[in-house]
């Protein structure tokens, strides 16, 4: 998991809690943010201006949000994104909290973050997003199939995910199933991580319906 300090020298004007008994009773694996958030923050936070570019006035997804600490980030870089963050029914109240945290820093009529639930591969929200986000999302290959139905169902045509994974927790199995859904990604290059943070054990992959 990634530890507070990191994220609070990071992002020291964000509001966060974790809460770790929230979600699974056996691996305890909610309410919180995991190693790879640090990387996709540095990301975000590295490039406001190509972000802003993109999603302006579009539609963002975060997947497996947890405490919603992720959400913010991307809502403090993005002026007028609009985000929906979501997580399992359980998580729902300490995304909230975080959001109602951080009220100041994310006031602003052109933006907008909505908390909701989902559940990969059972749930539909019946909207399509132009950028998806998420980390250590497919820690189990358990997870694999509910999380590309999940983008199956949530990615616009034209439209990309932004995925934080460990290379340790992610089997190698996942990438050649990510391609039988009619994916591609792509590997962010690792001069684009932060200290700490490069090499083979975390990566951020892009992917993308393929063309």
């Amino acid at each position: 998991m990634a530890t507070s300090e990191n994220l609070q020298t990071l992002t020291p004007h964000i509001i966060f809690t974790s809460d770790w008994s929230i979600g699974s009773t056996t691996e305890r694996t909610g309410g919180g943010v995991w190693s790879t958030a640090v990387l996709l923050t540095h990301y975000f936070l590295s490039h406001p201006t190509t972000f802003n570019r993109a999603l302006s006035n579009k539609n963002a997804l975060e997947l497996g949000s947890g405490n919603g600490y992720l959400s913010v980030v991307l809502g403090s870089v993005v002026k007028d994104v609009n985000i929906v963050c979501t997580d399992t029914p359980e998580h729902l109240g300490l995304m909230n909290k975080t959001l109602d945290d951080n009220c100041k820093i994310l006031e602003n009529p052109d933006r907008t973050i909505n908390v909701k639930s989902l559940m990969w591969g059972e749930d539909n929200l019946n909207e399509k997003f132009d950028f998806i986000f998420g980390t250590d999302v497919v820690y189990r290959d358990f997870l694999y199939h509910p999380f590309l139905t999940c983008l199956t169902h949530h990615l616009s045509k034209n439209g990309t995910a932004l995925v934080g994974i460990c290379m340790t927790d992610t089997t190698k199995e996942f990438f050649p199933i990510c391609k039988s859904y009619g994916f591609r990604y792509q590997r962010v290059g690792d001069e684009k991580g932060c200290d700490g943070m490069r090499g083979v054990t975390f990566g951020l992959f892009v992917i993308e319906w393929k063309v």
